[in-house]
Formats: C-alpha cells, sequence, structure tokens
C-alpha cells in the first residue's frame, strides 16, 4: 500500500485501470479487487482539480492507520470471549458459529488480521504483520458489547 499511496501523491491518476497499469509497470502485480480494497483502506478519494482534472488525493495519515472500531451484530451475537495468546487472538464463540465468525472478523478487520482458523466453536485469529495482538483483542472484546 505505500507503493500506492506514494504514486498516488506524487502523479496525477485518474482511475483504477491507469494505476493497475503504473503499478504493473513498476513489477507490482494485483488485481482490481486488491486494488480497490487497498484504495479504501488508504482513505483515498477522486477528486475534481480546478483545472477540471480528476485524480486520486490520499490522507497523510491512512485510515489503515486509524484504530479501527469492529463492529458486527453477528460478532455480537456469537462470541462468548477473548484471549491473548502469545502473538494470537483467541476466540471463543457459541457452538456452531465460529465459521461465520472467523469471516466477519476478517470482512471487518483485513488491515488488522491475515488469516483465521475456525473449529466448532473456537477461532484463532492471526494478526497481520503490522497488527498487535494486544490491540486487537481489545477490538475484539469490544465488539462482544
Amino acid at each position: 500500500m505505500r507503493t500506492i499511496a506514494h504514486l498516488l501523491r506524487t502523479r496525477v491518476i485518474s482511475g483504477q485501470e491507469e494505476l493497475l497499469q503504473v503499478l504493473m509497470l513498476q513489477g507490482v502485480e494485483t488485481t482490481q479487487a486488491t486494488l480497490s480494497r487497498d484504495l479504501r483502506d488508504l482513505g483515498a478519494e477522486k477528486r475534481t482539480l480546478p483545472d477540471g482534472s480528476v485524480r486520486y488525493i490520499v490522507p497523510e495519515q491512512p485510515v489503515q492507520a486509524k484504530v479501527q472500531r469492529i463492529q458486527s451484530d453477528l460478532l455480537r451475537s456469537a462470541m462468548t470471549g477473548v484471549s491473548l495468546c502469545g502473538t494470537f487472538a483467541v476466540v471463543k464463540t457459541r457452538a456452531g458459529y465460529a465459521g461465520a465468525a472467523a469471516k466477519e472478523i476478517e470482512n471487518q478487520a483485513p488491515q488488522m488480521v491475515l488469516g483465521t482458523i475456525a473449529g466448532e466453536d473456537t477461532i484463532l485469529v492471526i494478526p497481520s504483520e503490522n497488527g498487535d495482538a494486544q490491540v486487537l483483542c481489545e477490538q475484539l472484546r469490544a465488539a462482544m458489547k
């Protein structure tokens, strides 16, 4: 995402297709879906400039750097507990809810969570490389309320 933010701050890029082409020229392979998610996470917005041209604008502090709140009715009703285990979070759920809750955690916090492994009533949450397991646990506990 740093590459995308740098490109958007230093070049006039008006659309995702153009950005994909510039990334490919720099040897960065990505998909349209990943690019869309990265643009959203960066808080990139299209703006019309005074000369009438359109370009992406990226805020100085990316959205992902801000503390994210995980909010979900599914998580609120499914989760029964959250524990910190070393660098991982362990989430306990009602029986049969772990799979759906794991997917919801991944959807709600894509920049905080690298992945999840779900059983019947337990989820192992693996924080992203830049993620902080303690902050992730706090966010998950807050989602239970």
